[in-house]
């Protein structure tokens, strides 16, 4: 005699309730689809799935149970179909690309085969067949923006932008006695200006080989054509009736500023967040007063990055930053001088504006060539008040706990509050700077003072 089991969850009136023997329970359906081959009758069943297929077969017989299955399991991808000995795992093909022409729904061939070779001559002819000679170019220059882009460390957006650039001028046919490697230079110029990490003639000539005048020409070229390009497309979207998006034009790059080079050099010297801070704010300066006018953006950020970092304490030589600038020694120093020339002008000129001084001593940048040479450092007559290196200590801690009540600040929202206090901070972080660097000049102008004493 069989003795009912009670199952674990059995439902009564709408609840569940755990261990209620089966007697007791009201007569339910059973509601479960159990396949069972009709010509074995085996139980349980000997079933296979055969996924390839989507049929359910039955592994005695073959007898074809269920079709259309649907495979649950993960999808598999495939990168290369070079060394591939059995069949490949992959059940779908490539995703739309929007940078190439047509559906791109043609018909694809597989490799494998058991290893006849068949297959792959198969592949060879129907790519030779679907595959348009467009498709092809599009193909070979994205390749090539892709490599020049990763050769240089340019982010995807980049080589995305430069792509569709690309694209633009492929559909309307233009530019047809240009040079394919002329063309992609451009685009990948005017693509660093729109992602905001320009580069100059000089950098795109490193990677792509093509003349700096031809990048020019043909830069300005693209300007026009997009431009041109960008007006017609608002003047259809305005003739049909609908309102033109603020995006849907082109918008022309501007031209790339000292400033906008600084954060990449003074990263490939070595350089602290703040001296690029303080050289950018020097770069804009200058900029504005004109004491650098006629210099291109490079000799300006050069220049004005050696001038910081000698009066920072840290500095790095003509010959360092030319190597990263591109530019020469001299060329960097000559500009140097004249931001020497003009640096009261611009101390007015930023307290004209109502700008804190930038930190910074009338020690010339060339002190730190002149010690190595054994002449004296020239700090200047100036009187301030001197720190000693506690002193400094503390008030680098002091500076940090403001640091940290300003971003408590900031999390209440006001703009208003928000901008006071970050300019205020700012202001701070300036003056620190000013007095350790006067304070360490100072206190080495003692030490040489004490040092030519005593001999």
């Amino acid at each position: 005699m069989m003795s009912a089991i009670a199952p674990p969850y059995v439902q009564n009136n709408g609840m569940v309730k755990p261990g209620v023997p089966a007697a007791d329970r009201p007569f339910e359906k059973n509601l479960n689809i159990h396949v069972i081959c009709k010509d074995c009758k085996e139980f349980p069943p000997n079933l296979v799935e055969e996924f390839s297929s989507g049929d359910i077969v039955c592994g005695s017989c073959g007898l074809v149970l269920g079709d259309r299955t649907i495979d649950t399991r993960s999808e598999w991808r495939t990168f290369s179909n070079d060394d591939q000995g059995n069949d490949d795992p992959s059940r779908v093909g490539d995703s739309a690309n929007p940078l190439l022409n047509g559906n791109q729904l043609d018909t694809g061939i597989s490799f494998s085969d058991g290893g006849s070779g068949r297959a792959r001559d198969l592949h060879r002819a129907q790519n030779k067949v679907t595959h348009d000679k467009s498709t092809k170019s599009l193909l070979a220059a994205y390749k090539e923006i892709g490599a020049f882009c990763d050769s240089t460390n340019l982010q995807k957006n980049v080589a995305d932008t430069a792509k569709q650039l690309y694209k633009s001028v492929d559909d309307a046919k233009a530019f047809k006695g240009k040079p394919q490697e002329v063309i992609i230079a451009g685009c990948i110029f005017i693509a660093c200006r729109k992602c905001n990490v320009p580069r100059t003639f000089r950098e795109i000539f490193a990677i792509t080989k093509v003349p700096k005048k031809e990048i020019g020409r043909v830069f300005k070229a693209l300007e026009k054509f997009f431009s041109e390009q960008g007006q017609a497309a608002v003047a259809e979207i305005v003739n049909s009736g609908s309102i033109a998006n603020a995006n849907a034009g082109y918008t022309s790059t501007t031209s790339t500023k000292a400033h906008d080079l600084m954060i990449r050099f003074c990263n490939n010297l070595g350089l602290t967040h703040n001296l690029i801070y303080i050289s950018q704010e020097l770069a804009e300066r200058a900029a504005q007063k004109g004491t650098l006018a006629g210099r291109s953006p490079i000799s300006s950020a050069a220049a004005c990055i050696y001038m910081i970092s000698h009066l920072m304490r840290q500095p790095k030589s003509a010959k360092e930053i030319s190597a990263v600038a591109g530019v020469s020694d001299g060329t960097i120093k000559t500009a140097y001088k004249l931001l020497y020339n003009e640096r009261t002008a611009l101390k007015k000129h930023a307290k004209n504006e109502g700008d804190v001084d930038t930190p910074a001593t009338e020690q010339s940048a060339i002190t730190q060539e002149n010690k190595t040479q054994g002449g004296a450092p020239n700090t200047g007559a100036q009187e301030g008040k001197y720190f000693t290196e506690e002193e400094i200590e503390k008030l680098a801690a002091q500076l940090a706990l403001m640091t940290l009540a300003a971003e408590r600040v900031k999390q209440k929202g006001d703009p208003k509050i928000i901008e006071e206090v970050e300019r205020r901070l700012r202001n701070l972080h300036l003056s620190f700077e000013k007095a350790k660097a006067f304070s360490i000049a100072r206190r080495e102008q003692m030490e040489f003072s004490s040092a030519s004493g005593s001999a």
